[in-house]
């Protein structure tokens, strides 16, 4: 545990948690569909699954630890800057647009499909800038979470102290938590939420396990373990509430740093399964809502399906199946096609040493 981390390979055990993550997400907005349109879950797996939410907090933790393992070396070498915005961008729009704009083009012409409640835009579907409105893809809030991760990132790495600048960021974020009301739930994507919510803590607890993995400084497990059944026992305490689950990350970033490093030293392995289904997270988690609502809609017109089991089955595989295809038929290929392209037009920085997962929309 206390040697220095090796960063030429992929952490598998952070692909490992972007599956579950993305397969949490996934069991919290099937509940809606077969809920309305097949059949009522049982009220206390339905209580559980709609704990899938937690699985986005893992993501924002992941974002931290992604984006500091990966740039913490190279921010000041030459063409940073430009291969890190390019990097960031393409990762998140590139796999985003298609399904935003198929999914834009069938509420436009069918607005009865349209989720209700929701004060969506084109302009936000198309930028996921949520100026006053939100993308027609209800998943894409935490994408605008993301790129607001990725500029202060940024910020943080050209003022070459990032610790130090998350540190005052968090400090900001506990002072509006302890002296103003709490943010409307499940999603405020107003402006002074984006930058003061405290899911942006989740990003900040990321940043300092990756610099916790990445020194010397590691003796024991112990003291993170603690630390992470310390959190996660007070979030269960307090009766999970969403307002709070920035508890449940700083138990993940917790635990996050020995996981990484007992990996790194070769205690365990991680099913290669996983790890592919971990690859094609942020497909599935692009697909799933607008395929799972198609997916209760043919249920509840075939007898044979017209049940609450049968939709999540069947709405659980058509979203697995339908992430691993997107993922290597379009997501991979476009991704290098667009970099290749973009390469041409700026310097770019020595590739990273390391490809150890990422976020929502991170890789």
């Amino acid at each position: 545990m206390s040697l220095p981390m090796s960063r030429h390979r992929t952490i598998d055990v952070l692909q490992a948690g972007r599956a579950l993550a993305a397969l949490a997400v996934v069991m919290i907005h099937v509940t809606f569909p077969t809920n309305h349109l097949v059949a009522p879950i049982p009220v206390a797996l339905n209580t559980l699954m709609e704990r899938g939410y937690l699985g986005v907090d893992f993501f924002f933790v992941l974002s931290g630890f992604i984006l500091y393992y990966v740039n913490y070396d190279s921010s000041q070498r030459r063409g940073w800057t430009a291969r890190y915005v390019e990097s960031r961008l393409t990762r998140i729009y590139v796999p985003y647009l298609p399904v935003a704009i198929a999914l834009l083009s069938v509420y436009l012409l069918f607005p009865r499909l349209a989720e209700s409640g929701r004060t969506w835009s084109v302009l936000a579907t198309l930028t996921l800038i949520p100026l006053g409105s939100q993308s027609a893809l209800g998943t894409a809030w935490t994408l605008a979470f993301e790129l607001h991760f990725y500029l202060w990132a940024l910020l943080f790495f050209k003022l070459r102290r990032p610790l130090l600048c998350g540190a005052l960021w968090a400090l900001a974020i506990v002072a509006r938590l302890l002296t103003a009301p709490p943010f409307q739930l499940p999603v405020d994507t107003s402006l002074a939420s984006i930058l003061l919510n405290p899911l942006n803590l989740e990003f900040v607890f990321g940043m300092t396990a990756a610099w916790l993995v990445l020194g010397t400084r590691l003796r024991t497990a112990w003291p993170f373990v603690l630390g992470a059944v310390a959190s996660l026992g007070l979030f269960a305490w307090l009766g999970y509430p969403r307002g709070s689950s920035y508890l449940f990350g700083l138990g993940l970033a917790c635990l996050l740093v020995p996981l990484v490093r007992l990996e790194d030293a070769g205690a365990f392995g991680v099913p290669r399964a996983l790890v592919r289904l971990g690859n094609a997270s942020y497909a599935i988690y692009l697909l799933h809502m607008p395929l799972m609502s198609a997916v209760a809609r043919i249920s509840a017109r075939v007898p044979l399906l017209h049940h609450w089991a049968a939709n999540v089955l069947l709405s659980l595989v058509a979203a697995i199946a339908a992430g691993v295809a997107y993922h290597r038929l379009f997501e991979n290929p476009a991704l290098a096609w667009v970099r290749r392209r973009l390469k041409r037009w700026w310097p770019r920085a020595p590739a990273p040493q390391a490809n150890p997962g990422g976020g929502v929309g991170s890789r």
